[in-house]
């Protein structure tokens, strides 16, 4: 017999060696009794005649898209923020004239207007993610 020692929940059981050298079936084992085993990880050591294997859980794609999200963002979030940035470029440089803020009128207004769309939209993730229950966590993060 093989002792299965799951790393996150610290629950230890036996299986037949078989089933402990077979990633397949000790993942469907595994899986079975926990099912936030979905995707683990198999360390496998033998001391004497006994084998153990530790397994962990793998992190999965979940929220994978939302790194891409922010890698591939602007880097100025606020279109007001951005036209402040480009007419205080203007002004150090000496460029910045009435005639040419006269000019960029129109950019002004829509910088402003997109900001206020944007400034709504934060006000109301803020009050939805505020108003939402916490969702307790079987998992207990190392160190905790």
């Amino acid at each position: 017999m093989a002792k299965i020692i799951l790393t996150g929940d610290g629950q230890s059981f036996d299986v037949e060696d078989e089933i402990a050298k077979d990633d397949g079936l000790l993942r469907s084992v595994v899986k079975s009794i926990s099912p936030a085993y979905t995707t683990p990880i198999f360390r496998r050591e033998t001391k004497g005649d006994i084998l153990t294997v530790h397994v962990s859980k793998q992190a999965g794609t979940k929220g994978a898209g939302a790194l891409d999200t922010l890698i591939n963002a602007p880097e100025t979030i606020n279109p007001v923020e951005a036209m402040r940035e480009r007419m205080d470029t203007l002004a150090r440089k000496r460029r910045l004239s009435v005639k040419t803020a006269i000019k960029m009128e129109g950019e002004v207004r829509a910088a402003i207007t997109a900001s206020q769309v944007e400034q709504g939209i934060t006000t109301r993730a803020i009050s939805i993610l505020l108003s939402s229950e916490g969702v307790a966590s079987d998992y207990i993060p190392i160190g905790f």
